[in-house]
């Protein structure tokens, strides 16, 4: 496998994942100095970029918060903005991919999830199976 970077893995990947917005490590980190990813659900276009590219760069954004040694032993944030998200911006593939492995696969600690901009389809739908999918320790 190659590693994780601009040079390896990601080298065809970057500028897909620039052009889509989806996802960005935040340049602040909040209060407890942990990192923030920040990912707008309206941005997901999985006609033109697919549920394995997503996950690649979700990895990316990881692996620049583990290279920070003061990061790494404080874990991140994900921040989800769902304003504007449609039935489109949501398939289960997507969740079951996300959830595994945030949950075990890579070697920095989750503190939390956050979404915002919540829709009644996010509240009543979406969100009790995220639930059902995370650990206890995380709802």
């Amino acid at each position: 496998f190659e590693p994780m970077t601009l040079a390896g893995a990601m080298r065809d990947e970057v500028v897909n994942m620039a052009k889509s917005r989806f996802a960005q490590l935040m340049p602040n980190t909040d209060a407890a100095g942990r990192a923030i990813i920040y990912a707008r659900i309206c941005k997901r276009d999985y006609s033109r970029y697919s549920v394995r590219q997503e996950f690649m760069w979700l990895t990316y954004l990881i692996e620049i918060v583990v290279q920070h040694t003061n990061l790494r032993s404080r874990g991140y944030v994900y921040l989800f903005d769902t304003s504007h998200g449609a039935g489109t911006h949501y398939i289960r593939k997507s969740a079951q991919y996300m959830c595994r492995a945030l949950d075990g696969i890579f070697p920095i600690r989750r503190c939390s999830i956050h979404v915002c901009n919540a829709s009644p389809i996010v509240n009543y739908v979406l969100f009790p199976v995220v639930q059902r999918l995370t650990p206890k320790k995380i709802r």
